[in-house]
């Protein structure tokens, strides 16, 4: 949601709605109070209670680091109710049928919204459904339909997030959308993605800079972009030292770079280097072990191919059924 920058931008007029709204309350709180009647003691109480409850988080006397969301609200939402409908009944005696007419309505609606909050699947998509102007709702249904494997409608509502958010300050919806598209085999298009992505923010608690770096390593590799692929490797590479799946696919880019000739020689040295990392820190993965053994024996190392060939066999004979051809990618969604 856009911030409010300046005294002219129209969105104003709604939280000085509300402060006029509270204001008026107070004044027909304050207009009814007779000491010698106890009810009327009642829309003041109202006042207090939404007052004290209200003002300390509402940022104006102290920023609290929060956003007022629902559950800040309750207490408040308690002190409104009170002070409406006291105020109802003090000024209108008539109004019990126009108030269970409310109350009425009132149960209707939770009636269709509790539903929704079945679970976090069912009110995500409920929210994102009739949302659709929030960038962070419809990023969340969009990882929705993600975990679904609803490839194409995730791609869509990842693209009308990012387009809600011109800037691509977020780099999530960017990651994601560039995985999905890498997955579809639209490998210029993930490029364009993952490479701003990888320029945005995010939080670390939600995904691990080194994964958004290494599935842009990992798509420059499918646009012919081998020394590029390399060096992001490195990068994520950099910033998790243990991260195995980067060795692995770095290997595979090094590896078949250099017996290609797109590469130098020398990086196929370094691909042995990288699996032979990843082993150590992973001895059980097949897939570490199967890729040396495919990169050695493109690479005419035939006698190391063999020996790491045996000692995979030793370790897991069921996964050491046919030797590998070719070196196999590491890839999955976050």
């Amino acid at each position: 949601i856009p911030l409010v920058l300046d005294a002219a931008d129209c969105r104003l007029m709604l939280p000085l709605a509300s402060y006029l709204g509270f204001c008026i309350l107070l004044v027909l709180s304050l207009s009814v109070l007779n000491p010698k009647k106890a009810a009327s003691e009642a829309p003041i109480i109202g006042m207090a209670i939404l007052l004290l409850s209200f003002v300390p988080m509402s940022n104006v006397l102290f920023p609290v680091g929060t956003m007022i969301g629902e559950r800040l609200l309750y207490i408040p939402s308690a002190g409104l109710l009170l002070t409406v409908v006291s105020l109802f009944f003090s000024c209108w005696r008539r109004g019990a049928c126009l108030l269970w007419i409310a109350c009425s309505l009132g149960i209707w609606r939770c009636a269709l919204r509790v539903p929704e909050w079945k679970n976090s699947t069912s009110i995500t998509t409920a929210d994102g459904l009739t949302q659709r102007n929030s960038a962070r709702v419809q990023f969340n249904l969009a990882n929705v339909y993600l975990q679904a494997k609803k490839y194409d409608l995730a791609l869509e509502t990842y693209q009308r997030s990012i387009n809600i958010d011109p800037t691509d300050h977020d780099a999530l919806p960017l990651y994601h959308a560039g995985q999905i598209l890498f997955f579809k085999g639209q490998h210029e298009d993930a490029v364009r993605y993952l490479e701003k992505a990888v320029n945005g923010f995010f939080s670390p608690l939600t995904i691990q800079e080194e994964e958004i770096w290494h599935d842009y390593a990992l798509s420059l590799w499918f646009v012919q972009k081998p020394e590029a692929s390399v060096l992001h490797f490195q990068k994520a590479l950099a910033i998790n030292p243990q991260f195995t799946k980067a060795m692995n696919n770095m290997a595979c880019a090094a590896g078949l770079g250099a017996i290609t000739g797109v590469l130098p020689r020398d990086y196929y040295q370094h691909a042995i280097n990288a699996l032979d990392q990843a082993v150590r820190l992973e001895p059980g993965n097949v897939l570490y072990w199967r890729n040396a053994v495919a990169l050695m024996s493109a690479g005419g190392d035939e006698s190391r191919a063999a020996a790491t060939w045996q000692q995979l066999v030793a370790m897991d004979p069921q996964g050491a059924t046919n030797p590998p051809r070719d070196c196999s990618w590491e890839f999955y969604f976050r």
